[in-house]
């Protein structure tokens, strides 16, 4: 159908330019929003109840959010952060209601096209970091590269799915290109020097590997040789670079700002015991010293109970979704790349704040994406009629 290429269009537009955020809105948020209104328009969207379980879920967090704006020191501040934070629902709730249309096969491409974008930017940063590219300082924070991300610690997990996609097709299909590019997405993110975005794709990669495969074979030893040729070029290009090395050496150790990020994490919880309704979206910056650098104490400061409780529950739900799909013999690859990715980032968000990295929440949409790869041409009617049944005749995997 044209309706459906004119909204595929538009979601691979945002994938390829959605390392592109250093402006809100960003090009990725705009194309997601007009993906979104065309979905709803042309009637390409449908729900079925496990998407419906989210959808309440995140409802129950957007209640939090709007009850603890009443109570916002900063009301333009509050509202503007929630408005960001409602965004990035809506647009969950877009791609995961078309994905119901194209199921896996749109997961896939999804995947595919992010890490194209992410393949260009990754090139020119490394290129920049190096200095065969001309920089621009604007590239850069403390040193640090940012590329078009507002901050080095957003840069370097952007890559951690990229990174794992290729890990799987390397498992899969053993072809060399494919290694390059794990070695191209692992360089962006070390060059990073986001001691968190290490944490991430560490645990990321760690997870995917025993996550259950439906077909065992060699692929843990496979995994294992070139997981290992990796770690050993990247330690040689580290010790053989002085500068590396030194980066490196500094950003592994403490910095002087832990503490006290970790004395306004305990302020946050304490805070957040006082305030159960939460102080307001966006408020952590205003009323605690420096922000919590904690996405779970600052949604209990900001959001209260309501807040923090909701997105534990959406997050077990996702990975308890997601791992149903493991099974697949076709797509079950990309949905334990996606188990894995959100882990990782998961992890990260004890030491980040990860609310609103927009690359976070397409991996939550990919994982709530149904199996299957055919699409369904009554879902647009289930929709229209309101009706909660679906016919499963297309989407069955063969």
């Amino acid at each position: 159908m044209k309706s459906d290429r004119l909204i595929l269009g538009c979601i691979m537009l945002s994938m390829l330019t959605s390392s592109y955020v250093i402006i809100e809105p960003a090009p990725t948020d705009l194309l997601l929003i007009l993906a979104t209104m065309l979905a709803i328009i042309l009637k390409r969207i449908y729900f079925s109840k496990e998407t419906l379980l989210g959808m309440l879920i995140l409802f129950g967090f957007i209640i939090a959010n709007f009850i603890s704006t009443w109570l916002a020191y900063e009301a333009m501040e509050g509202i503007s952060y929630f408005i960001i934070t409602l965004y990035l629902i809506v647009t969950w709730i877009g791609l995961v209601g078309f994905g119901e249309i194209y199921r896996s096969r749109l997961a896939e491409s999804i995947m595919l096209f992010y890490t194209v974008g992410a393949f260009f930017t990754a090139l020119v940063a490394i290129g920049v970091y190096f200095a065969v590219i001309p920089s621009n300082p604007d590239w850069f924070l403390f040193e640090r590269i940012k590329m078009f991300f507002k901050d080095p610690n957003v840069f370097g997990p952007y890559f951690v799915l990229p990174t794992l996609y290729m890990l799987g097709l390397v498992e899969q299909k053993r072809r060399g290109l494919y290694f390059v590019l794990l070695l191209l997405f692992v360089g962006a993110v070390l060059i990073s020097f986001s001691r968190a975005a290490w944490l991430n794709l560490v645990i990321a990669i760690a997870v995917y590997y025993v996550l259950p495969r439906v077909k065992l074979a060699n692929w843990r030893s496979g995994i294992t040789f070139y997981l290992g040729i990796v770690a050993i070029a990247a330690t040689a290009i580290i010790l053989q670079n002085q500068t590396l090395l030194t980066q490196f050496t500094e950003r592994a150790s403490i910095q002087n700002y832990d503490n006290e990020r970790f004395a306004s994490q305990e302020a946050a919880w304490h805070e957040g015991v006082i305030s159960p309704l939460g102080s307001g979206p966006g408020q952590s910056e205003i009323l605690l010293t420096i922000a919590p650098h904690n996405v779970y104490a600052r949604i209990f400061f900001e959001n209260g109970w309501l807040g923090l409780l909701t997105l534990i529950l959406f997050l077990v739900a996702t990975l308890i979704i997601c791992a149903r799909k493991f099974h697949s013999a076709s797509y079950g690859y990309v949905y334990r790349i996606c188990f894995a990715v959100i882990v990782g980032h998961i992890i990260n968000g004890f030491f980040i704040d990860t609310l609103h990295w927009r690359h976070f929440w397409i991996v939550l949409a990919l994982a709530w994406i149904p199996l299957g790869g055919e699409k369904n041409e009554n879902c647009s009617n289930d929709y229209t009629n309101g009706r909660s049944r679906r016919s499963t005749d297309a989407f069955d995997e063969p």
